[in-house]
């Protein structure tokens, strides 16, 4: 199997370099001049056209990468020094992937050429779609196209408005119904060459921002073209036309096709845009002084900056996804092309507006490139389909793949078709949705489903199940001494199960809503002292130096008793712990076996330890380290989570704590004892894993650095007060 990566290859990097280069050193010194002047940048084009950069030959080059990944890159350097000039760079680039994305092999040899011309004759391509009543919206397009067959000819008449060159190319490619009636199915893409008479630029449009973009409309009066500019050719259009009157699927629709290739392009543009204010922002922040200090160091400044930076990775892959998929001629079945230009274009509004806000005053002047920057990145909000439309293609797929999966849970309806019991249900339950539990869920349920299979209720005709019946189950659980943590997860899985019965038509949606219970709230406790967790790692440490330090590493690291059991040697290096796994009892060949299974990757962290916790692991590791390569077992293998659990609970009788409390309630105290002491709950939902960001106040958990160090240290000063020893 090939090795995942998501490192650029040699010639991406050397690429990246080369662009990177020409934009610090010619576009970026030149945006100011040319968003000002409001004019296309004929000599940055011809900088661009000498070194090869706007060529045939290197668009051919960068789209035919197998990754996908060139042009994104060169996109996101190029934009990372402006936008507008880029855009008059590679305004073009848009005709040659609607000439590529319908034309045949000879079309697309005899027209891409023109679309750049030479280094000394610099011509330019324009894709024309948007109409002034048709934008996101192209089923609508007025502009039609008549065919002539006496003379082959095509005739074009209609309006374009917002065409990236319009009017100044050499070479348009306008998208025209020729069945309105069809609507999008009924559209086809012709080539307008240079010096047709008919076409003509009407208004120029006065922008907010990419203001060196030449954007105009474009009008077509009785435009006369050659029956070979019909891109695809005739027969293939007729055939076309032909589905689509049946009713067929018809797989291309010329302007979508075009557009869903170039999302993940322009997706990339508003990252370099997102970057360079990033980048300009971090470093005004390091140098910008205030009340004796670089702002930096004020945590509302470094949050902004972690979260800029966070939203610009996470923005980029899926562009990278996206275009990987294109190249690879993936369908994108949940509109991951729409995913990736949505979630760029306004992770670019939100970072340049950010920059701004850490510039303060300076980044409303235009002395600033900030607020040029913030004015460039609204436009992919906007074009090439604005949030709406993206989004409803995105829900598209996701309804469709949810489709799916139904289709596949009901097509593989369990048998038994008598009267069914809630046994039943359970193990049909249980054997659909076992392939997709990850291992430490298929433990949890399998316990849950065994003891529900265990009470009485299990026997229960599943059409007659009452509120009556599952109160008195809880009942039964109560008496038999069954926590109310337990009970509720029981019951939880019961309705699911039934959930599932309800899907398959087993049962009414009624019986489902009467398994819905009032469970009883839960009552709440106070949280450990500081007393109470010194007390109990005492006890701990008298029985065993181990368990003492299983639980210190619960209370300073805020591991659960899974992680702390699968804890290796190798896992610590210097005072950073790091948490990628969890010990799981599987069961095998009859009887139990403990498994070393990957955490979820949401829980997985590197954990900031204290000198003590750390010295104490120092110490375990000369008394046990030629016993297991964990920290806690005797085998080769992980320690078992309940040894953990065991430890916990003869040291909380020992040291005559509340009964009460339990193992979990360490991880309790870090959140509070952090919190409270005033430490951000960002720094707190990253140490204890929280994928849940309800978990800690509902903010999504990463770490900070720096003040997981901080934190670790004060944890630990609060477990080694009076009473550790």
């Amino acid at each position: 199997m090939a090795e995942f990566s998501l490192e650029l290859n040699e010639d991406q990097i050397q690429i990246q370099k080369w662009v990177h280069d020409f934009a610090e050193d010619v576009v970026r010194p030149a945006g100011h001049e040319w968003d000002e002047r409001e004019e296309t940048p004929w000599p940055i084009i011809e900088e661009a056209a000498k070194i090869g950069l706007y060529s045939m030959e290197f668009c051919a080059n960068a789209l035919a990468d197998p990754t996908g990944l060139t042009f994104p890159i060169v996109s996101e350097e190029m934009c990372w020094g402006d936008a507008g000039i880029t855009l008059s760079i590679f305004g073009s680039t848009l005709a040659v992937a609607g000439i590529v994305g319908n034309g045949t092999p000879e079309q697309i040899g005899e027209w891409v050429p023109q679309c750049f011309g030479t280094p000394d004759k610099i011509q330019l391509g324009a894709f024309a779609v948007s109409e002034p009543d048709a934008g996101s919206d192209v089923s609508s397009l007025r502009t039609h196209a008549v065919y002539d067959a006496a003379k082959d000819e095509w005739v074009l008449n209609g309006t374009k408005a917002w065409i990236t060159n319009g009017g100044i190319a050499d070479l348009h490619v306008i998208v025209a119904a020729v069945d309105p009636e069809l609507k999008a199915r009924g559209h086809a893409s012709f080539v307008v060459p240079p010096g047709t008479k008919g076409i003509s630029q009407g208004q120029k449009y006065k922008k907010h921002g990419i203001r060196a973009s030449h954007t105009a409309e474009v009008i077509l009066e009785d435009v006369r073209v050659p029956g070979s500019c019909l891109l695809g050719g005739k027969d293939k259009l007729d055939e076309r036309l032909a589905r689509a009157r049946e009713g067929k699927s018809s797989k291309v629709q010329a302007a979508l096709s075009t557009f869903e290739a170039t999302r993940p392009l322009v997706g990339a543009q508003a990252l370099g845009i997102a970057r360079a204010a990033y980048e300009y922002a971090l470093d005004y922040a390091k140098e910008r002084k205030a009340f004796g200090r670089a702002i930096i160091e004020n945590q509302g400044i470094a949050f902004k900056l972690s979260d800029m930076k966070m939203e610009i990775d996470a923005a980029r892959l899926l562009v990278w996804r996206a275009a990987w998929m294109a190249a690879a001629k993936k369908p994108f079945e949940n509109g991951e092309g729409s995913m990736s230009k949505l979630k760029a274009g306004e992770v670019a509004v939100k970072v340049t507006e950010e920059a701004i806000q850490i510039l303060g005053g300076y980044g409303y002047t235009r002395e600033y490139p900030v607020e040029r920057w913030h004015r460039d990145a609204k436009i992919y909000t906007i074009f090439e389909n604005g949030r709406p439309t993206q989004v409803s293609k995105t829900v598209r797929g996701t309804k469709r793949e949810a489709q799916r999966a139904a289709a596949t849970l009901e097509a593989r309806p369990p048998s038994n078709a008598g009267g069914r019991t809630v046994a039943d249900v359970l193990r049909a339950w249980r054997e659909v949705n076992d392939p997709v539990w990850a291992e430490t869920s298929r433990r949890d349920y399998e316990s849950r489903v065994a003891k529900i299979e265990a009470d009485p209720i299990a026997a229960t005709n599943v059409a007659r199940v009452s509120v009556g019946d599952v109160e008195r189950w809880h009942a039964r659980m109560r008496k038999m001494g069954v926590g109310e943590s337990a009970i509720r997860g029981r019951h939880a899985t019961l309705r699911a199960a039934l959930a599932q019965a309800v899907r398959w038509d087993w049962v009414g949606v009624n019986v489902a809503s009467q398994a819905r219970l009032r469970m009883p709230r839960r009552t709440p406790r106070e949280a450990m002292s500081a007393d109470d967790v010194r007390a109990v790692i005492k006890a701990a440490r008298a029985l065993d130096p181990a368990a003492g330090l299983a639980l210190r590493l619960a209370a300073v690291a805020g591991l659960r008793r899974a992680e702390i059991a699968a804890l290796r040697w190798d896992d610590l290096d210097g005072a950073q712990l790091k948490v990628d796994s969890s010990a799981c009892v599987v069961r095998g060949d009859g009887e139990l076996v403990v498994e070393d299974v990957p955490t979820k990757t949401a829980n997985a962290r590197v954990v900031t330890l204290d000198e003590r916790t750390v010295d104490e692991i120092k110490q375990l590791r000369a008394l046990r380290d030629e016993v297991s390569p964990y920290l806690f077992s005797d085998t080769v293998g992980p320690a078992n989570p309940d040894r953990i659990g065991w430890w916990w609970q003869r040291a909380r009788d020992l040291s005559g704590i509340d009964k009460r409390w339990r193992l979990h309630d360490l991880r309790h105290w870090t959140a509070t004892m952090a919190i409270t002491s005033g430490h951000d709950v960002r720094t707190v939902a990253g140490r204890l894993g929280h994928a849940n960001p309800a978990m800690t106040l509902r903010v999504y958990a990463h770490a900070v650095e720096g003040a997981d160090q901080a934190l670790a240290t004060a944890l630990g000063d609060a477990l080694d007060g009076a009473g550790t020893q």
